[in-house]
């Protein structure tokens, strides 16, 4: 698959690739669809599965696509076999059970290898549950109970080291499923085992509602400024969509890198964000991706082929029908101007959450019975814990109604 993006040397020196071995090969858009079928109602089996499957995803992802497939990890089994085994890499094991193996770090090469690997450890054990988590795997000075007593509701975790200094915020839809992400004996990050070996104390706050997680989490974090949450502290906005013309008499947006004096309607810190966005309003509004600068090159874009774009890319959408569309995706999910009450899940049964945006501006956010959806915004506003507003908010917020939720927007 040629990446469309220059390769590193380093990836080059060890998968072995010249620049010119993918010069002619297709793009990821381009076979995209035909992955979709091959693996539709299948396992997807691998060494290091997450891994592999992270890229995946992302790809899928900026095409505006949710990729999700069952999965076999042969590391985590071989691990289970062999526990004193002093490696379990894929090279280390086919030289050790006399596996196939051309060459080490090729797509073909890899997969004939574990597929190989996987007949010999299916003989002697069941495949485990990808997100078992043993005690053993606990940080050191964390104790099992600790950990025994997280939930598996949504909300913000927080971890402490011995000295009960806040080192990390976290935020998940089930937190203790994502805890368990944190310690399994697999993470391969230098900052991550750093990160591992301090944790001493757990502590979370339940808040139902996710889109409130991410609030809480982002507010938190440029707050209390945790060690480990170094990289989201101050996060840049060097890029905003900003309304253009096709020549063919399009509305569209684009990507552009911002100046001094630009408003534009979402500010994004790198360009694959701004893509996520655009593509999640494609996928929503059937909206065409070659006009929303997602994809080049001739013919019908990916979606078209899924049905889901309605022929913009072939000049047979009246550009009347699509303009007042993608107008139409762009006010519901930007919250510019007006005020917004998004009424979410609660902490427990009979409340609900509440995210109020007045006047074009973030408030905060609160909790109140589920009969308070009827009250006016006076009595709402009451409940409002204060919060600050800023370019991370405006972007939680507006992906957040770009995004699939079951939440309940308000427009005053």
């Amino acid at each position: 698959i040629n990446p469309q993006q220059r390769i590193s040397p380093e990836a080059l020196r060890i998968t072995g690739l010249r620049p010119s071995d993918i010069a002619g090969a297709p793009s990821f858009a381009s076979i995209a669809k035909t992955i979709v079928e091959m693996t539709q109602d299948r396992i997807l089996i691998g060494h290091n599965v997450r891994f592999d499957l992270t890229f995946l995803r992302r790809a899928f992802r900026e095409l505006g696509y949710h990729f999700h497939r069952k999965r076999i990890c042969t590391l985590r089994l071989a691990k289970e076999r062999w526990p004193d085994w002093p490696s379990h890499r894929l090279g280390v094991l086919a030289k050790r059970l006399n596996l196939p193996r051309e060459m080490g770090h090729r797509a073909l090469s890899d997969a004939e290898t574990t597929l190989a690997l996987y007949r010999v450890l299916t003989r002697q054990a069941e495949p485990v549950e990808e997100e078992s988590l043993k005690h053993s795997n606990l940080p050191p000075a964390l104790s099992p109970a600790q950990f025994d007593n997280l939930p598996e509701k949504t909300g913000v975790y927080f971890f402490f080291n011995r000295a009960k200094e806040l080192i990390y915020v976290g935020k998940s839809k089930e937190i203790r499923k994502r805890v368990v992400g944190h310690f399994n004996s697999d993470i391969h990050s230098e900052k991550s085992r750093r990160m591992k070996a301090e944790i001493a104390y757990i502590r979370y706050e339940i808040t139902g509602s996710e889109l409130v997680a991410l609030l809480l989490e982002s507010d938190l974090i440029k707050t209390l400024q945790p060690r480990y949450n170094r990289a989201q502290r101050n996060t840049r906005y060097r890029y905003g969509l900003l309304e253009t013309m096709t020549a063919g008499g399009y509305a569209s947006v684009a990507v552009e890198t911002l100046k001094k004096g630009d408003n534009p309607l979402v500010a994004f810190s790198n360009r694959r964000e701004a893509a996520r966005f655009l593509n999640g309003l494609a996928a929503r509004f059937e909206l065409c991706q070659k006009m929303l600068g997602l994809e080049k090159g001739k013919g019908p874009c990916f979606h078209y082929h899924l049905k889901r774009c309605r022929g913009a890319c072939l000049g047979t959408e009246d550009p009347e029908e699509y303009n007042l569309r993608l107008r139409e995706a762009l006010s519901r999910f930007s919250y510019q101007e007006g005020t917004v009450l998004i009424w979410g899940k609660g902490r427990f049964s009979g409340e609900k959450s509440v995210v109020l945006v007045e006047n074009g501006v973030y408030r905060g956010f609160g909790f109140l019975p589920q009969k308070a959806m009827k009250y006016a915004l006076s009595t709402v506003r009451k409940a409002i814990i204060p919060r600050e507003e800023n370019q991370d908010i405006r972007r939680i917020i507006n992906a957040y109604l770009n995004g699939p939720h079951r939440d309940k927007v308000v427009r005053l």
